[in-house]
């Protein structure tokens, strides 16, 4: 079976502890493929309450490599 046509499942964030920005994409474009990236992208961040922009960089590297990495703070 291939890993894009079944997502991961997402889980429930504890507190403290983000959830992954690649899960989180991967199940909302599985459950609503033809929602507009822009609009995707906005679910995503205001379900994480991390920035649009954020987001948007994360995914565009994830779709580019299928590698995610976390900024280095």
């Amino acid at each position: 079976m291939d890993n894009d046509q079944f997502p991961s499942p997402v889980k429930q964030n504890p507190s403290g502890k983000l959830i992954s920005i690649g899960i989180l994409y991967k199940s909302k474009k599985f459950e609503v493929p033809r929602m507009k990236y822009k609009d995707l992208m906005e679910l995503i961040s205001k379900n994480l309450g991390i920035g649009v922009n954020r987001v948007c960089i994360t995914v565009s590297e994830y779709k580019s490599n299928t590698l995610l990495t976390s900024p280095n703070r």
